[in-house]
């Protein structure tokens, strides 16, 4: 089980037998930032580096701004599976990891530039390039990369959704005047 507020819950629920071991989860680490772009992007060292080198400028200048610069595992991983099928996209915008609506505009982007490309690949694609990558599809912004129908589908369905939450606060800040 997780928490933000460990003295909110009932002792009880956390008594021994129940819960047997406490651990506190802070903030990532560059190590931490370091080994999990090595896990979306292996043996990309040199890559790695730059790209904790970003981050902690990231946080800097957010920390200048008075504005939370922390980043959680949660976060950074969330960063990684949007920008996961390019590792220079997730280079390129380093410094917009806290901004989770850039983020959806980047994957945004991204899906816009997949359908353009699948739907140009469908016009002239040959059928042994299809039959060599069945259930796949070949995208061209992000070169050798294969990427999924269902992928593309989640990305889609996840900005949607946030779309939608935005419409919808948007609409109920506008009632509430």
């Amino acid at each position: 089980m997780t928490t933000n507020h460990l003295e909110r819950l009932d002792p009880a629920l956390i008594r021994p037998g129940r819960v047997d071991v406490q651990l506190e989860i802070g903030h990532a680490t560059p190590p931490q930032i370091r080994g999990m772009f090595l896990r979306f992007f292996p043996a990309a060292e040199t890559q790695a580096e730059q790209f904790v080198q970003a981050v902690a400028a990231a946080q800097r200048r957010r920390e200048a701004h008075k504005q939370k610069a922390a980043l959680s595992m949660a976060e950074l991983q969330g960063y990684f599976l949007v920008h996961k099928h390019s590792m220079q996209t997730a280079l390129d915008h380093a410094d917009q990891i806290h901004d989770a609506q850039k983020q959806l505009a980047v994957a945004a982007s991204f899906v816009h530039s997949i359908s353009a490309v699948t739907a140009a690949q469908s016009a002239t694609a040959a059928p042994a390039a299809t039959a060599a990558s069945p259930g796949a599809e070949r995208v061209v912004a992000v070169p050798d990369t294969p990427v999924h129908p269902d992928v593309i589908a989640q990305i889609q369905n996840r900005i949607a959704a946030e779309e939608a939450a935005a419409q919808k606060a948007g609409s109920g800040a506008q009632a509430g005047q």
